[in-house]
């Protein structure tokens, strides 16, 4: 399964949280990581800000490693603007989401995995291949 990553669905990986079982169960099933090169550092921030421990720091090095990171250029800014006058999503949630749009323009098998719930409602209502908690790991 090819996976498009939201840092909501990536720290619980790393550290216990209500969302760790589905996610493992996706990370399992996974077979090409990609996301957005910014999820870095918003995991890296969580992982500061909840103190997490040498072997956290040590499980999240391997995870990043299996990434193929999108970058996005400031000349895609204002088309992420433009896309998100209708998203109407924080502002790199839909930087997240304006790469996996473009990701699986050329890359159809992609799934956006996100515990987020305004990205999961915009991916439900753009009918985005999607998987949640919700549908325990189950695409849409």
């Amino acid at each position: 399964m090819d996976c498009f990553w939201d840092t909501s669905a990536v720290v619980p990986l790393i550290l216990r949280e209500v969302h760790t079982p589905p996610a493992v169960t996706i990370y399992q099933q996974g077979v090409a990581f990609f996301a957005w090169d910014w999820m870095q550092l918003e995991t890296e921030a969580a992982l500061s800000r909840r103190q997490a421990q040498r072997q956290d720091w040590e499980t999240w090095g391997k995870i990043r490693a299996l990434f193929q990171w999108v970058h996005l250029p400031r000349t895609d800014w204002s088309e992420i603007q433009n896309c998100n006058r209708e998203w109407r999503l924080r502002a790199a949630d839909a930087a997240h989401m304006y790469a996996f749009t473009r990701l699986s323009s050329i890359r159809p098998s992609l799934r956006l995995i996100t515990f987020d719930s305004d990205q999961i409602i915009l991916a439900q209502r753009k009918r985005w291949p999607l998987i949640t908690s919700a549908q325990k790991a189950k695409p849409t």
